[in-house]
């Protein structure tokens, strides 16, 4: 990796020590430097720091510590650590445990360490900001995705109604002509009531046929074909949303995580990833919030001869109540707080459309939420 693409920032009020420190690190690392935490602050908010490496005692304006702890209020990505020859470790320390210093370098430091710890300082900066970066992707990916993907469940569902009210609606507008022949001897009123009620008709068929065609232009062009290739670790993306919902979890039921089966699974892992996630938020908003203590949540990896799966149960008093209808209907009835998770019904078709499925069955203890897919060959 090219260390010189991410920049050093170093702070110390001695001047013989920033130039010492730019003049030995130069050639490898991107050297920015500041003798003044104003001036320290003024680089960081440029956005161009990947770290920032403070002396701890300094004349005038902030300590290491305290600029470190600002920098992680204001510039979060910034890895911070502290260059100190002052053996004040509680102050340190504290730095450490509160999240505003990630280590210490003590004084005087070896050009061979210094030179090591700034590479995996960098190391951390890259992995952290890479990987947001790639989350970010994912989840714009994820969402244009699944929201076609909805879209074209909708407008399938869609298609047949409003192909049924078009062919009503153009029966209807055909036989207009003999009713109106019919009501010639009518009274005027009567006539001017059908000749309403006809234009009415007649603009409900054209609104119906333009409908009709608009829903058969966008099913042409709905969604690209959801992949299914590819192999998934399937114990390493239900830990991956068993750390996403943890705290969220947490505040509703002891967590409990057991995943001794590792399947590999033959499924496109964006797509194992996203139904493993939105079916364990499922999961957890069937339990209402209160008394975490009395419920919980299990987190289970299983693989047979041929199938591998997730299977998520909810237990206690507050595991709302047992499914009376099915519970992949697109359109529940029964109220309930807002979720934040995509419904069963299109978790199970997300499923169904990389050959796996999920089932959801009540138990006598609370509900069972399993997705299962073939392993991988």
């Amino acid at each position: 990796m090219d260390y010189k693409v991410y920049p050093v920032l170093y702070v110390d009020d001695d001047r013989a020590n920033l130039v010492s420190f730019q003049y030995l690190l130069e050639d490898r690392f991107l050297i920015l430097t500041a003798s003044h935490s104003d001036e320290a602050l003024r680089i960081l908010e440029t956005g161009r720091v990947a770290l920032l490496l403070a002396d701890q005692r300094m004349e005038a304006g902030l300590s290491g510590v305290q600029l470190c702890a600002v920098a992680r209020d204001r510039f979060p990505d910034v890895v911070r650590m502290i260059v100190t020859a002052y053996t004040d470790i509680h102050t340190l320390t504290g730095g450490i445990n509160d999240g505003q210093i990630s280590r210490y370098i003590s004084k005087p430091w070896r050009e061979e360490e210094m030179v090591a710890t700034l590479q995996m300082a960098i190391d951390a900066y890259h992995l952290g900001t890479f990987t947001k970066e790639l989350q970010v992707r994912l989840l714009k990916w994820e969402q244009l995705s699944t929201s076609s993907f909805v879209v074209g469940h909708l407008l399938h569902d869609l298609c047949n109604p409003a192909a049924a009210l078009h062919d009503n609606l153009s029966f209807t507008v055909s036989r207009l002509p003999g009713i109106q022949d019919a009501l010639r001897e009518a009274s005027p009123a009567l006539r001017a009531t059908f000749g309403e009620i006809a234009e009415a008709i007649t603009d409900a068929a054209t609104a119906a046929q333009t409908m009709v065609e608009r829903i058969n232009h966008f099913r042409q062009g709905e969604t690209a074909t959801i992949p299914t290739s590819g192999v998934t670790n399937l114990e390493r993306v239900a830990r991956v949303a068993v750390a996403i919902v943890r705290v969220e979890v947490k505040k509703r039921a002891a967590f409990v995580v057991e995943m001794e089966a590792r399947p590999r699974v033959q499924a496109d892992p964006t797509r194992v990833s996203q139904i493993v996630l939105h079916l364990l938020v499922n999961a957890m908003e069937s339990i209402i919030p209160g008394d975490p203590q009395q419920n919980q949540l299990r987190v289970s990896t299983f693989a047979t001869s041929e199938l591998g799966g997730v299977i998520i149960e909810v237990s206690g008093p507050g595991r709302g109540t047992p499914h009376d209808a099915n519970p992949f209907d697109p359109f529940p009835s029964a109220a309930g707080p807002p979720q934040r998770g995509l419904g069963l019904a299109v978790v199970h078709d997300l499923a169904r459309a990389i050959k796996g499925d999920v089932t959801v069955t009540d138990t006598p203890t609370g509900k069972r939420y399993a997705v299962e897919f073939l392993l991988a060959q």
